[in-house]
C-alpha cells in the first residue's frame, strides 16, 4: 500500500478551512511526524503556516532548559516531580547559554 505524501497544498487548504481571523496570532506547539510524511519536510509545513497566517509562534524547548515542577493542577497531562533527573541537569536562561544564544 503506499502511503500519502501530504503536499504544501494540503497543508495550507487544511490550515485555511480552520477558519482564523488574519487578526489573531497563532501558536503552533506539533510534532513534525503528527503530519505524516510532508513533502519537503518541516520547511513546507512552515512555509504553508506563513501563506496562510500573518502572525506565527513556535515555542522551542531544549532539554537544557526545560523543568517539569514537582507540583501543580490536576489532569493537566503532566506528571508533576517525574523529571529530577532532568531538572538537576537544566541551564537556567542567559546570554551565554548556549540554548538560548
Amino acid at each position: 500500500m503506499e502511503r500519502h505524501v501530504v503536499t504544501f497544498r494540503e497543508l495550507a487548504n487544511s490550515l485555511r478551512s480552520l477558519g482564523i481571523s488574519h487578526e489573531h496570532p497563532v501558536i503552533a506547539h506539533a510534532s513534525l511526524s503528527a503530519f505524516g510524511a510532508v513533502s519537503g519536510g518541516a520547511e513546507v509545513v512552515v512555509g504553508a503556516m506563513l501563506a496562510v497566517f500573518d502572525r506565527v509562534m513556535m515555542p522551542a524547548f531544549t532539554y537544557k532548559t526545560m523543568l517539569t515542577p514537582e507540583a501543580g493542577p490536576p489532569d493537566n497531562g503532566l506528571d508533576y516531580g517525574s523529571q529530577r533527573d532532568l531538572n538537576r541537569r537544566r541551564n537556567s536562561s542567559s546570554l551565554t547559554c548556549p540554548a538560548t544564544g
